[in-house]
């Protein structure tokens, strides 16, 4: 016999969201829904689908009987060691064809994992980070106050608070003692959003 829906909610709420007020805004439905679940022990099929769209690698046979693993065994995302600066590095490799690894975070859907390497996001994103990126098509959804990566042709790759000027992209810094530089557009391959950002142990 699985786990009761009681315990289901509790280890949910626990992995996504912290409250049952936060789950719920994940979920799109009033809190009072999720009280009416763990009172009657029992999801119904709209719910376990919901929930699944909601919650990235939940299992499907965990959510209505109870059984088995809480998250589906996945690869996970594409890892890659190269690591990205937190300062204005260059590197000469700057893609692989395949990844070092892969890793999941249930909930995160980041395209790319990559580690950090340096102090300019302090205290934001710390040296030895993993952030999780993804990418951005146009750099008019470039929004103040967001933390990017930044591929160039030169072999950058770098974490920055960034903005476009006549032609150029300002590369800020969180750390007040590390200076900003600009980039001419035309040498900017990739722009990603950091989304995700994590230590690992």
């Amino acid at each position: 016999m699985g786990i009761t829906v009681k315990e289901r909610l509790k280890m949910l709420v626990h992995n996504f969201g912290g409250t049952q007020e936060k789950f719920a805004e994940l979920l799109g439905i009033p809190v009072a829904t999720i009280r009416s679940w763990a009172q009657r022990d029992a999801f119904s099929g709209n719910a376990i689908v919901s929930i699944a769209d909601c919650c990235e690698g939940i299992s499907k046979v965990w959510l209505s009987s109870g059984e088995g693993e809480m998250f589906v065994k996945k690869m996970g995302n594409y890892y890659d060691d190269l690591p990205v600066s937190a300062g204005q590095l260059m590197w000469a490799e700057t893609s692989r064809e395949n990844p070092t690894d892969h890793i999941y975070f249930p909930g995160c859907k980041a395209d790319f994992f990559f580690p950090v390497r340096g102090i300019s996001m302090e205290p934001m994103i710390l040296d030895g980070d993993v952030i999780g990126v993804r990418k951005i098509d146009n750099a008019s959804d470039i929004a103040p106050n967001t933390i990017y990566l930044i591929v160039g042709r030169d072999g950058l790759r770098a974490i920055k608070y960034i903005s476009v000027e006549e032609g150029m992209m300002r590369c800020m810094s969180a750390n007040p003692e590390v200076r900003d530089f600009l980039i001419p557009l035309e040498n900017i391959l990739h722009i990603y959003k950091v989304i995700f950002s994590a230590r690992l142990y």
